[in-house]
């Protein structure tokens, strides 16, 4: 199996952060994302942990399902623990805690 996070290719989506991802990542699933979609695409390219196309229209579905094949081709019981780790890294709660306590201090201290 492999998740999919399929936005439109608009300037916005550039600056999303699909929920999902984490999901996938956090399920042990690799995932599929369009080039541009956040920062999934770089952290699959860096991680190896799903696949990144350069976008979903048929006249690409050939070199996706190319792709899909060689991911799935892959040690499923080590692929699932790369991308828990990578997940956990990530998106996990202890990386939330991290980005958001500097940002939750500095507004306290901005109400004092």
């Amino acid at each position: 199996d492999v998740g999919v996070v399929a936005y439109a290719d608009v300037p916005s989506r550039r600056y999303c952060s699909p929920t999902k991802v984490g999901n996938y990542l956090m399920c042990g699933l690799p995932f599929m994302v369009q080039e541009g979609t956040s920062e999934d695409d770089i952290l699959v390219n860096q991680s190896a942990t799903g696949l990144v196309v350069r976008d979903f229209l048929p006249e690409s579905a050939a070199e996706v399902a190319s792709g899909i094949r060689q991911l799935m081709s892959r040690d499923r019981a080590k692929l699932r623990e790369i991308c828990r780790q990578v997940g956990l890294e990530n998106r996990g709660n202890q990386r939330t805690v991290e980005v958001l306590r500097p940002i939750f201090e500095a507004y306290s201290e901005n109400r004092k």
